[in-house]
């Protein structure tokens, strides 16, 4: 829904398929109506690949990063200065993982469907990394990658900085 509607636009500016909602309780109605319940879950395939290379890019890139900033003096004693740095690391190679699923799972999620709720453009996951490639080549995979660093890094900075701190506060207090 957050896609649909993110890439809707007036007419003479809208690029790429209009789904036409007028916000999000219309899409959801919409969606409904058009599809059923089921059709709220289209492109699932295409975003759990994409929360699964994120997580698993996110958390040991976070640990390795902090190990090597703690080797140095000026870090060691100060979660701020180690989560923080380490933190703005792990995003980056978040970012780096996740953009092609970023950019796949966002095509999928836009694209217009048929009667029986089969994409028009894409049939899968697959299928759109095929065609993704074919029509753009690798760089096809890393459309938005700085401004999906801008959304990732303070989301992973915050994160990952309270989760240190919270580790700490639990030690301090048990």
């Amino acid at each position: 829904m957050k896609v649909q509607i993110q890439a809707q636009s007036i007419k003479e500016n809208a690029v790429g398929y209009q789904h036409k909602h007028k916000g999000s309780l219309d899409g959801f109605k919409n969606i409904i109506a058009e599809r059923g319940v089921i059709g709220l879950w289209k492109g699932v395939s295409a975003i759990v690949p994409r929360t699964t290379v994120g997580s698993s890019v996110q958390l040991p890139t976070f640990s390795l990063s902090k190990d090597f900033f703690q080797q140095y003096e000026f870090f060691k004693n100060s979660t701020l200065l180690t989560a923080i740095p380490s933190a703005m690391v792990s995003g980056a190679c978040t970012c780096i993982a996740m953009c092609p699923f970023d950019v796949v799972s966002t095509r999928i999620f836009n694209q217009p469907y048929d009667d029986k709720g089969r994409g028009l453009i894409y049939k899968n996951i697959v299928d759109c990394f095929i065609k993704t490639y074919k029509a753009e080549g690798f760089r096809g995979y890393y459309k938005g990658l700085l401004a999906n660093y801008f959304r990732t890094a303070p989301h992973t900075v915050f994160t990952l900085t309270f989760w240190e701190q919270f580790k700490k506060w639990r030690i301090l207090y048990d």
